[in-house]
């Protein structure tokens, strides 16, 4: 039996008005696909700038309208996530797909990394060393350690 707390309820409320925005603001967009394209497409880049690259959105729509024959390594690299994302979604959306795995992930994983820098540094795997993420000596650095092996489950989906 589920028990809904006080705070649970809120928590969910909150939840339900921001899917009630969220269908609010896709009723404003003339096409779903559209925005969805754009959203993707500004994720990749932000994360990919996390990793250092160097290419912007409008770098990236200059690529794939063609306006630029061959893309610089910093917009590859974003298109990248682009693949592995396209690829992890049609996984789920396939009948004959991979559902939402450890395996599912690895395998964007191996996409992401192919041909890019940092390529060669364990594809399609499960860090194994904490990552740093700013600041130039551990003191002054965000430090994010790897979750035990056997916690990541994703037994509740």
């Amino acid at each position: 039996m589920l028990v809904i707390d006080a705070k649970l309820k809120r928590r969910l409320g909150q939840a339900e008005q921001a899917l009630v925005r969220l269908d609010l603001a896709g009723e404003m967009v003339p096409s779903l696909d559209w925005f969805i394209y754009a959203f993707v497409r500004k994720e990749a880049v932000i994360s990919s700038q996390i990793e250092g690259t160097q290419a912007s959105l409008v770098d990236l729509l200059a690529f794939e309208a063609e306006e630029q024959p061959q893309p610089n390594a910093d917009v590859e690299e974003v298109t990248k996530y682009l693949d592995a994302l396209a690829y992890a979604r049609n996984q789920l959306a396939s009948k004959h797909g991979l559902p939402l795995s450890l395996r599912l992930l690895n395998e964007a994983h191996k996409r992401l990394m192919r041909g890019v820098r940092g390529g060669s540094r364990q594809p399609g795997e499960i860090r194994r060393s904490q990552n740093w993420i700013g600041g130039s000596r551990p003191g002054t650095r965000l430090m994010f350690r790897r979750l035990p092996r056997n916690s990541l489950s994703f037994s509740a989906l």
